[in-house]
């Protein structure tokens, strides 16, 4: 009996690192547009996804850094409705058979998402944090601009998610109080290194970054089909007292726990302007 049950643990454990293997995998592809493995072209694209360069609304949303999305350091969290989100480091690659390849460092990006129960992508958010470098010319790194300006929308489940976002993102204690005490929840940043994970980690640095988040436009927000898991992106300004503000795109994930919805996934990152 006892070997019985260590069989299905360490069976169930594998199939655990599978699905979360896929599920990167598939995020990956999906932000990049292209899949070595199949035809996602006709994917049902997420509902909204903020890019490398600007924001898509009801459309696929995806990166235009690299032929192909290799992700890594990828953390799933998953719902008790099957909903699942992802926070993942990725590089965008294209194929490369000239000398000189092996010098060159891919973009990489910071990147969250939400997935329904089905699979089907929700919202996602590619943040650019490394433009990539050919490996011969000093880095430079591309200047931020200002976001494209967002409009609201709500769907029906994100409204009590939409509230608490507005009435939270101004002040760091507020905001660090509607943290996830769950160990898998994830804080990205807008640098490469701005990675923190785990509830009491993510609530240190926010204080300690002690910034106000202004709104700078609409607010976009939804969730998945049962409205346990919801979502909330918007353009906002971050300063401290004095300071001049420094604009953001954020992405939340909330998850409904008991009657009290908390942060799961909060991610900032910087816009870029379309390299015309």
């Amino acid at each position: 009996m006892r070997q019985t049950i260590v069989v299905v643990l360490v069976c169930a454990s594998a199939l655990a690192a599978a699905d979360a293997s896929d599920l990167a995998r598939t995020f990956a592809d999906a932000t990049a547009g292209f899949s070595a493995d199949r035809d996602i072209s006709d994917d049902p694209p997420p509902r909204f996804a903020f890019t490398d360069e600007a924001f898509a609304i009801d459309s696929s949303g995806a990166a235009h850094l690299g032929t192909y999305g290799s992700p890594s350091a990828s953390i799933i969290g998953k719902a008790a409705d099957g909903s699942r989100w992802i926070a993942a480091d990725i590089d965008y690659v294209v194929p490369c058979g000239m000398a000189g390849c092996e010098k060159m460092q891919a973009p990489q990006v910071h990147a969250s998402g939400l997935f329904d129960p089905s699979g089907r992508a929700v919202a996602w958010h590619v943040g650019l944090v490394f433009a990539g470098s050919d490996g011969v010319h000093p880095y430079r790194a591309p200047k931020p601009s200002a976001p494209q300006k967002l409009a609201t929308r709500i769907d029906a489940g994100g409204e009590d998610a939409a509230k608490l976002f507005a009435a939270s993102i101004g002040d760091p204690k507020k905001l660090a109080a509607t943290i996830s005490d769950r160990k898998d929840a994830v804080l990205f940043g807008s640098e490469r290194p701005e990675r923190f994970v785990g509830g009491a980690a993510i609530r240190g640095k926010l204080v300690a970054w002690n910034l106000g988040f202004t709104v700078r436009d609409g607010i976009q927000a939804g969730a998945v089909p049962s409205k346990t898991v919801a979502w909330v992106a918007a353009n906002v300004d971050a300063a401290k007292p004095g300071a001049k503000p420094t604009p953001y795109r954020v992405l939340a994930i909330y998850e409904k726990t008991g009657a009290a919805w908390k942060l799961v996934v909060l991610h900032f990152s910087s816009a870029f302007a379309h390299d015309e």
